[in-house]
């Protein structure tokens, strides 16, 4: 194949640098999203996170701290983090620019990575120990104080560490004792990995199938997303703040773990939609009254028949409005309101015609009846909060254009 003939849709551009940042930054806003949800499985005491607000996340804890975390993003092929590297040494730094503003108020402090640090065997040669991030982290969190660490493989390390973080040792000395490492996910895998390891530790979302749980990571990871990039909703941004702790522009980098158990109640309110099909239903050309009569009177339902005549000529003109008002949407919406309907009637028929010696229409109708009337008030939305009797006014309908029976079938032009 000759280089005119390749179709650049099909070719992946492995140079292009947009797509390599915007990979990283949805790795930052996945690991916010394992930290929120976190949260609210209990597995941390953290009650928000706030994202790009001093540091790339910061964890709101019960008590008021925070655990502030440096998301670094690595290349496989790059390998292994080392002490010298610029991004870890640019990381202290910046924990130790927080402990001098912050002071106790930041009880942890993590380096994030998709990357492992270089970790050599306690047994290989000093050289290679003194490269390691995790070696030198372990050191000072088994030391007492900073003359311990000072008689270590890191003492030289320390000391320059400090001049070149512009701190007094014991500054340094604290901030070290507070940092760790955490090995996150790949950038391969971390959908997966929040999906379907993090948040079925949420009780709600144990027994939740594949796709619901990508659902609700990805409406999680949207409220991270929108708090990095300061989309704020809130109108008073462009009122006068009398409180600096109200400030908008503020609030809009927090997002509480409720976020968590929010995006997984909107998923259980999600809609059942029929798909569009064949529909019963036209009204430019409805039934008779005629046909309903003789079903109702076959189905021993007389007593019924006039309230249900009514019914059906309200929801007949009820539907007319609707597609008058709305033409585009109104296909939808008679799709889902006769489907559900037809689902009902075709249900409660099948409950009442169990014993096949007697009249089941009485049974039946009550049956819809009580159904329809629990869809219209538990459930509004799945018909867009159409009235009960709109409802049973369609079923009406149905019954019209023979889609309905409320007995055997029989033959309408030989009954009375």
């Amino acid at each position: 194949m000759s280089k005119k003939d390749i179709d650049p849709s099909e070719v992946l551009d492995l140079g292009d640098p947009g797509d390599e940042t915007q990979r990283n930054f949805r790795y930052q806003n996945a690991i916010g999203a394992i930290h929120l949800i976190a949260g609210a499985s209990g597995a941390r005491p953290y009650t928000a996170v706030w994202c790009e607000h001093h540091e790339d996340l910061l964890c709101e804890m019960l008590n008021g701290n925070y655990d502030a975390i440096q998301v670094k993003t690595s290349k496989p092929e790059n390998g292994y983090w080392h002490l010298n590297d610029d991004e870890v040494q640019n990381s202290i730094k910046r924990f130790v620019k927080h402990e001098q503003t912050f002071s106790d108020k930041i009880e942890t402090y993590i380096f994030y990575s998709n990357t492992s640090v270089y970790t050599p065997a306690l047994t290989s040669k000093p050289d290679s120990i003194k490269r390691s991030p995790l070696r030198f982290i372990e050191v000072v969190h088994n030391s007492s104080d900073i003359d311990e660490l000072k008689k270590s493989l890191f003492a030289d390390i320390f000391d320059q560490l400090a001049v070149d973080c512009e701190c007094e040792p014991q500054v340094l000395f604290t901030v070290l004792k507070k940092t760790h490492i955490v090995k996150g996910p790949s950038r391969d895998d971390f959908d997966a990995v929040i999906a379907h390891d993090h948040l079925p530790h949420i009780e709600e979302c144990k027994t939740l199938p594949k796709a619901s749980l990508s659902a609700i990571r990805d409406e999680i990871v949207q409220q991270i997303f929108k708090a990095s990039s300061l989309f704020i909703e809130d109108q008073s941004k462009y009122l006068l703040n009398i409180q600096e702790k109200n400030n908008p522009i503020l609030l809009a980098k927090r997002v509480s773990v409720d976020i968590v158990f929010r995006s997984t109640a909107l998923l259980k309110e999600m809609i059942f939609r029929y798909q569009p099909v064949d529909l019963t239903l036209d009204l430019k050309s409805t039934g008779t009254n005629d046909v309903l009569e003789k079903k109702f009177i076959k189905a021993n339902l007389t007593d019924q028949l006039q309230t249900m005549k009514r019914r059906k000529i309200s929801s007949e003109s009820r539907l007319l409005e609707l597609q008058a008002a709305n033409p585009e949407k109104f296909q939808d919406v008679l799709t889902q309101l006769e489907s559900i309907v037809q689902a009902e009637c075709d249900e409660a028929k099948l409950e009442a015609n169990i014993d096949p010696s007697i009249d089941f229409g009485p049974e039946m109708l009550k049956n819809v009846l009580l159904r329809l009337k629990t869809i219209a008030g538990a459930e509004p939305q799945k018909v867009y909060n159409e009235k009960y009797e709109m409802l049973v006014g369609i079923a009406a309908l149905l019954t019209e254009h023979c889609s309905v029976w409320w007995s055997e079938k029989f033959n309408l032009m030989e009954a009375a």
